[in-house]
């Protein structure tokens, strides 16, 4: 406590009462909800900062994988299912008798994850859940979270010795940690299409969990109306279909073809939601080909969304999504592409571990808007610009790009 500056504690603390108060009087809209959030959590990240010993902060860093592993462990046990929803307690020799584990791994993952928050500890022999552990109960929210604890967990922490052998170049789709450790030569995508198609659905599957918050901030920056016009919208990569699916329940009379491999289109044809059937078709297709086969010649006023693709791949890549897009798109048409934009300075914890997780699974990167505006132009035609933003407050700027041609460059 010697080392602590009363000062600068002191009015960190007067900023967040400050916030507080704010939140309390009724200050504070809607829309700087996520500002005041993102306020907090700096300023009490500042304070365990000041509190804590140094020493042990970075042990404690350098350990977090621990949480990790138990996490996985206990999903891999479906552990969640053995506690009541309703946050009612469990007996301890309940959840022995149901998992079938040995006491000792059982109690080793409820002691770690219950330091997490997740999951709670009401007595000496009972456990309950916790608002962070009934998360969990949600099937695409576990999708995600067992896809993070499984490929991405494992290319990243094979990236640091992948490095090592590159002499630190910048991996490249096909070249990346994740082809270390899951020994083939395939992009993500493409191992997942071909390769193991259970990985690649689950994932797909997560992509839901993903969709919910981004397609909210593409919902409160760009008006969906202005796509009402069009002959028909197209997603790219849109997986599972979530973005058309987005749409389709407010444009109710607009037509939508999701792309993407096989056996994602087949299975979001499979849970596409019986009243959007005849608004919404599946088509396999690869967006490094070209449009010809899945389009329809006659149609003009296209729009192609590419939400949230661009980031999972380098530049070479990027320019060559954009070209076979731009090739199909027709004079009266559009590309929106709708990205979390890396700011210039001061990048959000979310971006700074996303980064890592797009470098080690993908050879991709978060690009800041000049570098969106300069693939644009690198694909080779005449085109017009227009932006629009909502900032998240978590995920740093989240900008919706619009893209019209207006004539081969």
């Amino acid at each position: 406590m010697a080392s602590w500056n009363l000062d600068t504690l002191s009015t960190l603390l007067e900023s967040m009462q400050g916030n507080l108060n704010a939140l309390k009087q009724g200050q504070v809209g809607s829309t700087d909800a996520y500002e005041v959030q993102k306020r907090f959590m700096s300023t009490a990240e500042e304070i365990l900062a000041m509190t804590s010993d140094p020493v042990q902060l970075v042990k404690n860093i350098a350990r977090g994988y621990t949480a990790s592993v138990a996490l996985e462990i206990c999903l891999d046990l479906n552990l969640i299912q053995y506690f009541p929803e309703d946050g009612s307690a469990v007996d301890y020799s309940t959840l022995l008798e149901r998992t079938g584990v040995d006491k000792t791994v059982l109690t080793m993952v409820l002691n770690l994850l219950s330091k997490k928050g997740i999951f709670k500890q009401l007595g000496q022999s009972q456990w309950s859940h916790s608002a962070l552990s009934i998360t969990l109960l949600k099937p695409s929210f576990n999708d995600l979270i067992s896809s993070v604890l499984d490929e991405s967990f494992k290319s990243c922490s094979t990236l640091p010795s992948f490095l090592q052998k590159t002499a630190y170049k910048t991996p490249s789709p096909g070249h990346t940690a994740f082809n270390d450790y899951f020994h083939n030569d395939l992009d993500f995508y493409h191992f997942c299409a071909s390769q193991d198609i259970k990985k690649g659905l689950r994932f797909s599957r997560a992509m839901f969990q993903v969709a919910e918050a981004s397609l909210r901030f593409f919902d409160a920056s760009y008006s969906v109306q202005q796509l009402a016009a069009s002959d028909l919208i197209v997603d790219v990569a849109g997986g599972l279909g979530q973005t058309a699916i987005f749409l389709a329940d407010r444009l109710p009379e607009q037509k939508f073809l999701v792309l993407d491999y096989s056996s994602v289109t087949d299975e979001g044809e499979r849970q596409c939601p019986a009243h959007l059937h005849h608004s919404i078709k599946y088509q396999a297709h690869d967006m490094f080909k070209s449009y010809g086969e899945v389009m329809d010649g006659n149609q003009d006023n296209l729009v192609f969304l590419l939400k949230q693709v661009l980031h999972d791949w380098g530049d070479i890549e990027c320019i060559r999504i954009l070209s076979n897009v731009l090739e199909a798109l027709g004079k009266s048409g559009r590309i929106l592409i709708i990205e979390s934009v890396k700011p210039l300075e001061n990048v959000s914890l979310s971006t700074a571990m996303s980064e890592l997780m797009v470098m080690s699974m993908f050879g991709g990167f978060h690009r800041t808007y000049a570098d969106y505006e300069r693939l644009i132009l690198a694909a080779g035609y005449d085109v017009a610009i227009k932006t629009w933003s909502a900032n998240s407050g978590q995920h740093d700027d989240f900008l919706v790009i619009e893209v019209q041609p207006g004539g081969v460059s």
